[in-house]
């Protein structure tokens, strides 16, 4: 079995390569970022993805720009489930900046993906809340950002193309479980009535 490490020495012998013939350009340091993701190497990947936002001339895909806002989300959530010691001004600021890079993509195009993401990452804040805030509005803050991850994610169900209802999988997987933690109702519960609660869901976010 093959280790992501050394997979991950493999590509940077393929780079120095690559630069040594002067081939490399940012579409291969673009790959380069979206391996290192794969790879699950959060850390190094999310260097990648910024290092290639700062290169003059770059003209890497907005692919990579999700990539780098979802990867940079779930590293600060198991940053502070690591680290209790972290300043809640410190976690503010990385949410605030991490939501407004993904309201950007938002203004690019609402596609389902770019939705799911952003229900992800109210997902992921909402888990920080539960990992990390003792303030006596922790509940609310909590309650609200699942509430809002569960609007984008109808959103992402609505975009999704129906001639591909396999991306539904992921966006209506997290609808129905974060709909049952709000509701307090077992999910299995859930899942015997599915067509009429998700229809449901979709009736009550439209009168939002």
């Amino acid at each position: 079995m093959i280790i992501p490490e050394a997979l991950e020495n493999k590509l940077n012998d393929i780079l120095k390569n690559a630069e040594s013939s002067q081939f490399i350009d940012s579409s291969i340091l673009e790959m380069k970022a979206n391996i290192l993701s794969e790879l699950n190497l959060i850390d190094k990947a999310i260097v990648s993805y910024e290092y290639l936002r700062a290169l003059n001339y770059s003209d890497f895909s907005v692919k990579s720009l999700e990539q780098s806002c979802n990867l940079r989300m779930k590293h600060l959530l198991i940053k502070v489930m690591a680290d209790k010691s972290i300043k809640p001004q410190i976690i503010e600021s990385e949410i605030d900046h991490i939501l407004k890079d993904l309201d950007l993509l938002i203004r690019i195009g609402t596609t389902p993906e770019r939705l799911s993401i952003l229900g992800s990452a109210h997902k992921k804040i909402a888990m920080i809340y539960e990992s990390f805030y003792q303030a006596p509005t922790k509940q609310n803050l909590i309650k609200n950002h699942l509430t809002q991850a569960l609007k984008y994610y109808a959103r992402s169900c609505k975009a999704v193309d129906p001639k591909n209802l396999k991306e539904l999988n992921y966006p209506i997987t997290n609808l129905l479980t974060i709909h049952a933690i709000i509701s307090k109702e077992k999910s299995i519960t859930l899942h015997g009535k599915k067509p009429k609660l998700i229809k449901n869901i979709f009736l009550k976010l439209n009168e939002t």
